[in-house]
């Protein structure tokens, strides 16, 4: 019954905004590095996340830097504010400049409980010195279910004062998680709040205990729902990218090369991010191990190989 329900839910949403009834962004703001490429390459434009490790410690984030650009993952990078980079901050603003990297910061708002908003700037500080040599100047941060509107509009405040355009990453998720999320995306489209999005599929399609009760039709739903309201409301989204051979992504030892686990990319995600391409701005491979890395750029470029829509 909870199914049922749930699914029902989804797809009045998704009605409700191909009726229209939501207000529609007028224009669509893109990368600075996306202004020198063609619109037809943004499913090649991949990037990664600094979170790669090496004898179990997570590694240098400029060595990460050189390591996307030898690799061919130099569209963009997506660095994590942690001590390592806060320590890095010049190093990798200059060295992504000179290799014509895209930086994108992430927050571990979100992520970290009882961050606070003194937290937050403190974080975003750092971003504007990663960041100083870019005019658009972006940081991810996680969606938490848990805030009130209230608490959401006051951190996203926070980047306004800062001059940093947010991307709000969707949640994991679940039956409640799901419908207030897509809710509070449309209240701040309502607010006229400037903010992007971050698709992260593996939460979408991930069933992690307690998170159990949503059918693969639940899922599909909820994320046709989502990029609905992206591509009428002309926001910018990143699509971060994983795969994992069991149920629960929460286990990493299961973690596989984006192509060869569960993710339904060919059938399903390639399809939606087809019809929105105009606005999508990278791709960012998410793992920790450098060969699943080089795996899932080598299989995303099979998969369009093999695909009609490309």
């Amino acid at each position: 019954m909870k199914n049922i329900k749930y699914t029902k839910w989804v797809y009045f949403i998704f009605l409700i905004v191909f009726m229209g009834n939501f207000v529609f962004r007028e224009t669509v703001q893109s990368f600075d590095f996306l202004a020198r490429r063609s619109r037809s390459k943004q499913l090649n434009t991949l990037g990664m996340a600094t979170a790669l490790k090496e004898d179990g410690e997570f590694m240098d984030p400029v060595e990460i830097l050189d390591f996307a650009i030898i690799n061919g993952l130099d569209g963009v990078l997506q660095v994590y504010i942690d001590e390592q980079a806060v320590n890095r901050t010049g190093a990798l603003a200059s060295k992504s400049e000179e290799a014509g990297v895209f930086l994108i910061c992430h927050s571990f708002l979100g992520t970290r409980r009882n961050m606070t908003e003194d937290d937050l700037r403190a974080e975003l500080m750092a971003a504007q010195e990663i960041l100083c040599n870019q005019d658009r100047k972006l940081v991810v941060f996680h969606y938490e279910p848990s805030w009130s509107r209230e608490e959401l509009l006051s951190f996203l405040k926070v980047f306004e004062e800062a001059g940093i355009t947010p991307c709000i990453e969707n949640p994991l998720i679940s039956e409640s998680a799901a419908p207030q999320f897509l809710e509070d995306i449309v209240f701040l489209i309502n607010e006229d709040i400037d903010f992007n999005l971050v698709v992260d599929f593996g939460k979408i399609f991930s069933s992690e205990i307690g998170n159990d009760n949503l059918t693969y039709e639940d899922r599909v739903g909820m994320l046709n729902s989502l990029m609905s309201i992206i591509d009428k409301n002309n926001i910018p989204f990143i699509a971060h990218i994983m795969d994992s051979t069991y149920p629960d992504f929460s286990i990493r030892e299961y973690y596989c090369p984006a192509g060869e686990g569960r993710m339904p990319y060919k059938d399903v995600i390639l399809p939606l991010i087809v019809g929105v391409q105009r606005l999508m701005q990278c791709i960012v491979f998410e793992y920790e191990d450098a060969n699943k890395v080089a795996l899932s750029v080598e299989n995303w470029h099979k998969i369009l190989s093999v695909s009609d829509l490309h």
